[in-house]
């Protein structure tokens, strides 16, 4: 029936019109070429590409066929036919980067609100990427056991920022440890330094420690491929290693940590105490190494510090045990306390206050692949520590 078809028209034409104005996400490196496409309705007589962020733009009618965009200069060029409306670019520069749209003018008995957005990002790779400290020539970065030791990497002269992996011995680095970058905006690139902040442990010496950085790119087929990636490992050489040894309580020994915000200032000159605090989120596998509060980075009080527990695979034969107490050994009523929760942020035991005595036990045993976070809830005394462990 008429009204039927009529009906289907406009829901189609609805629906078409709500997928066109969502945004094209285009990531290409630059002097590649690019096709910006607009959808075509059914019924138009022109259309328009823009570059909203440098305000320039270049229109053709239908049927047009090949028209060069003087107004971008050369390399630039929109193609018409009878169904369909692209913009060429044959080789994409950082002036390209940013927000694109199409428009089209129809007829006024045409229906409107088919216009296209996409929003480009031009990669331009590193022009350097290297290691902080500079490692000597034989590739190996000392550290002291027992002390907390930081490496970064820096890349300069790249767009957008690129993810940064770390491993040690081609595996995820197990054990306590957390990564904070600092970003250095320029015009058209910027330099992005990445630091590894690490407890030296002992079984870390003569490690293979190795950073890799990507650059993955997204073209206007919708395909995925890595644009750029560099690769780069030093040698891990513990300088006095000792072993840790419990205490008279039973507990392992405090490890000397970086002072938290408010703290007053350990006997520790080094230059890493001076590190800004930032958001803390720190993850730790259970049976690989110790976690502690204060740690290797200064926290944040905004937002709660976390700290997110994984059992997996050795979960048949682990239990975490945490201690809290107050360097002063004064009374705390529970002003600052950790809480315990799942993956859904669901509370799985009560919180647990620093004037405790009692250490918590988390039994892991005969459960695969669990996962715990450690909340540090109103963090507003500073002398305050926490200590755990995982025991067979």
């Amino acid at each position: 029936c008429e009204p039927c078809i009529n009906m289907f028209i406009f829901v189609f034409i609805l629906i078409f019109s709500k997928l066109t104005e969502q945004t094209q996400e285009i990531i290409k490196p630059e002097n590649s070429g690019l096709r910006l496409t607009c959808f075509t309705p059914t019924r138009w007589t022109s259309c328009t590409f823009k570059h909203t962020n440098i305000d320039r733009e270049c229109g053709a009618i239908r049927n047009q066929g090949e028209v060069d965009c003087a107004s971008f200069g050369p390399g630039y060029r929109i193609v018409t036919k009878n169904f369909f409306c692209n913009f060429f670019i044959d080789s994409l520069s950082t002036e390209d980067d940013g927000l694109w749209t199409c428009a089209f003018l129809r007829p006024k008995s045409s229906r409107a609100g088919l216009d296209s957005n996409m929003d480009v990002t031009v990669i331009t790779v590193p022009s350097s990427v290297e290691w902080r400290p500079v490692p000597g020539s034989d590739l190996r970065m000392p550290y002291t056991a027992s002390q907390p030791f930081n490496v970064s990497v820096v890349i300069h002269n790249v767009r957008p920022e690129p993810s940064i992996h770390w491993t040690m011995d081609h595996q995820p680095i197990d054990g306590n440890f957390v990564t904070t970058v600092e970003i250095d905006e320029h015009t058209d690139f910027m330099t992005v330094t990445q630091t590894l902040l690490l407890y030296g442990e002992k079984r870390y010496d003569e490690k293979y420690l190795e950073y890799r950085v990507v650059i993955d790119g997204h073209d206007e087929n919708g395909h995925d491929d890595t644009v750029y990636s560099s690769n780069g490992h030093v040698w891990l050489d513990c300088q006095g290693c000792t072993t840790t040894t419990p205490d008279k309580t039973g507990r392992p020994t405090i490890l000397p940590t970086l002072p938290c915000p408010g703290c007053p200032n350990t006997a520790s000159t080094t230059s890493s105490s001076t590190l800004v605090p930032t958001a803390c989120r720190f993850y730790h596998t259970l049976a690989l190494g110790e976690i502690s509060f204060p740690g290797v980075q200064p926290c944040l009080t905004d937002p709660e510090p976390t700290w997110t527990l994984h059992a997996g695979d050795f979960s048949n034969s682990v239990q975490m045990v945490v201690w809290t107490y107050t360097t002063a050994h004064q009374e705390n009523h529970c002003e600052d306390y950790l809480v315990f929760t799942d993956p859904s942020g669901s509370e799985i035991r009560e919180k647990m206050c620093f004037s405790e005595q009692a250490p918590i036990k988390m039994d892991f045993r005969g459960h695969v692949n669990i996962t715990v976070t450690l909340h540090m809830v109103n963090f507003v005394t500073f002398d305050i520590k926490f200590f755990g462990y995982s025991s067979p």
